[in-house]
């Protein structure tokens, strides 16, 4: 399936959310199936179903995975700037956390500033690994911009 797929023509995250739509669906009428001892899918009828945004929750669960992906990748990089960011984002105070690891207050704002910094940067590089094109990045960064904290 994917050989025919036109890296050109559309933006990866749609291919992948549409196939786990696919999958999980068809994985879901399963299982109902098989709990109810036959092959037959019940029909919803009037029961009532919880409201999903399916377009909202996928987003924030790409932008979850894109997110520990860059953290990941962070960490490997500068374990220093990963554990001081981590502290930050949890409120810890930057004095707290300079007496944790053993640094100065002014070396914890650095680090802080220098990882959101390095951070932003790998969530650019991630989005731009299934990216086709340098605007579809910028509309995807854009998009995705909503889910990212602030």
């Amino acid at each position: 399936m994917l050989a025919r797929i036109d890296p050109r023509s559309g933006r990866f995250r749609d291919l992948v959310r549409a196939v786990t739509r696919n999958v999980v669906g068809h994985h879901v009428e399963r299982e109902l199936a098989r709990k109810r001892g036959g092959g037959k899918v019940e029909a919803l009828g009037e029961r009532e179903v919880p409201a999903c945004d399916e377009e909202k929750d996928f987003d924030e669960e790409w932008t979850k995975h894109l997110l520990d992906r860059s953290l990941g990748r962070l960490a490997a990089e500068n374990q220093r700037y990963h554990d001081v960011f981590r502290l930050a984002i949890a409120d810890t105070s930057h004095a707290d956390i300079a007496a944790r690891l053993g640094i100065t207050k002014t070396q914890v704002k650095d680090a802080v500033y220098r990882a959101k910094k390095r951070l932003a940067n790998l969530v650019q590089e991630e989005i731009r690994e299934y990216c086709s094109s340098e605007a579809s990045c910028a509309a995807e960064i854009e998009r995705l911009g909503a889910f990212l904290p602030r």
